[in-house]
C-alpha cells in the first residue's frame, strides 16, 4: 500500500508538470494576429506596414521596417500582421497602432489597441477624415476596430494645435479635463489664438463643447488651475457675456434680435459663444423665439429668461 502511495503521488506529480506544460503551450499559440482592410481610396498602393508603440512609450520597431510589413490573406484587400513579430503586447498596456503603404505614403490616423483587439480587424471610414495633431496642414483617414467600442479602441482623442478635437478614444488613465489641460500647458492655445485670430475664451469655449465635458472634468479643470480659489483677486465664474447679446457688443438691444434672424436666414454664422448667449430659453437651439423674447424683453414685456444677465 505504500508503494501504491508513492506511485500515485510520482503519477499526480507528473499530470502536474504536464497539465502546466499543456497550459504554456495553449498561451504560446494564443492569436496574436490583428488584420486590416486596405481602403479602396488608397488606389496603386505599396507593400503595407504596422507601426505599433505604446502609448506614452517606445516604438516596437523601426517605422516601415522589415519587422513591421504585413502579409496579404486570401482576402483581397485584407493584411494580416503578427504582433509577435515585435514581442507581443502586455496585457494592461494600452498601444498606438498605424497602418501605412510604401508607395504614395497613405497611412491611417492613430487608433488606439490593446490585447483585446487581438485578432480584430482594423478598417478606415472614408467619411472621417482628421486633423492632423501636430501639423494643421496634414490630414489622416479614422480608422476603427470591427468589434471594439470606438471610446475605448480607435481613433486617438486629442485636441489639436489650432484647437480641433479629433477622435472618439481618450488614452487610459486620461479624461477630457487632462487633454484639455494639456492643450493649454502645452502651448497649444497660444498657437490656436495666433493661427485663427480668434480670443482665447472663444476658442477654449469651443473646445469644452467640442470635448462635451461632464461637470466633473469641468470641476477637475477648475482645481488644477485653482480656479475654485476665491481668495484672490481673480474672478471665480466663468462669465463670457450678457444673455441675449448675441453679437457680444456688450448690449441687449434691437440689433441682437436682427443678428439671430439674420443667423437663422443663414445670412451670418454664428460662433459657439454667440449662440450661447442668443439661446435665451436654454433650450440649445437658437431660433426665433430667441429674438422674439428679446424684443419682448425692450419693449418691458416680461419673458421668465434672465436677458440681460451676466452668464
Amino acid at each position: 500500500m505504500r508503494n501504491m502511495k508513492k506511485i500515485l503521488a510520482f503519477v499526480m506529480a507528473m499530470m502536474m508538470v504536464l497539465s502546466m506544460g499543456i497550459v504554456t503551450a495553449s498561451a504560446e499559440t494564443t492569436d496574436q494576429t490583428i488584420y486590416f482592410e486596405v481602403p479602396e481610396i488608397w488606389g496603386e498602393y505599396g507593400s503595407v506596414f504596422c507601426h505599433i508603440w505604446a502609448l506614452g512609450g517606445d516604438d516596437l520597431a523601426q517605422w516601415q521596417s522589415k519587422k513591421e510589413k504585413c502579409v496579404e490573406t486570401d482576402t483581397e484587400g485584407l493584411f494580416s500582421y503578427d504582433v509577435s513579430k515585435v514581442g507581443g503586447l502586455q496585457e494592461g498596456v494600452s498601444y498606438g497602432v498605424i497602418f501605412s503603404e510604401n508607395s504614395i505614403g497613405n497611412q491611417t490616423y492613430d487608433a488606439i489597441m490593446s490585447t483585446e483587439c487581438l485578432g480584430d480587424t482594423l478598417f478606415v471610414d472614408t467619411t472621417i477624415i482628421y486633423e492632423n495633431p501636430k501639423d494643421s496642414n496634414k490630414t489622416c483617414l479614422g480608422a476603427f476596430w470591427k468589434n471594439q467600442d470606438p471610446a475605448l479602441y480607435g481613433p486617438v482623442k486629442q485636441i489639436t494645435s489650432i484647437g480641433t478635437v479629433v477622435g472618439t478614444a481618450i488614452p487610459q488613465g486620461k479624461n477630457n479635463a487632462n487633454l484639455l489641460i494639456d492643450f493649454v500647458d502645452g502651448g497649444n492655445l497660444e498657437n490656436a489664438v495666433t493661427f485663427l485670430g480668434l480670443p482665447a475664451e472663444q476658442i477654449l469655449f469651443s473646445v469644452i463643447m467640442d470635448l462635451n465635458m461632464t461637470e466633473a472634468e469641468l470641476q477637475q479643470v477648475a482645481e488644477y488651475y485653482g480656479l475654485n480659489d476665491s481668495s484672490g483677486d481673480e474672478p471665480t465664474t466663468d462669465e463670457i457675456g450678457l444673455l441675449g447679446d448675441a453679437n457680444m457688443d456688450e448690449k441687449v438691444n434691437v440689433k441682437d434680435a436682427t443678428y439671430i434672424q439674420k443667423a437663422i436666414a443663414d445670412l451670418v454664422t454664428m460662433n459657439d459663444i454667440e449662440k450661447h448667449l442668443a439661446d435665451v430659453d436654454g433650450n440649445l437651439t437658437v431660433n426665433i423665439k430667441d429674438a422674439t423674447a428679446i424684443q419682448k424683453h425692450l419693449a418691458g414685456i416680461e419673458t421668465g429668461y434672465q436677458i440681460g444677465i451676466m452668464i
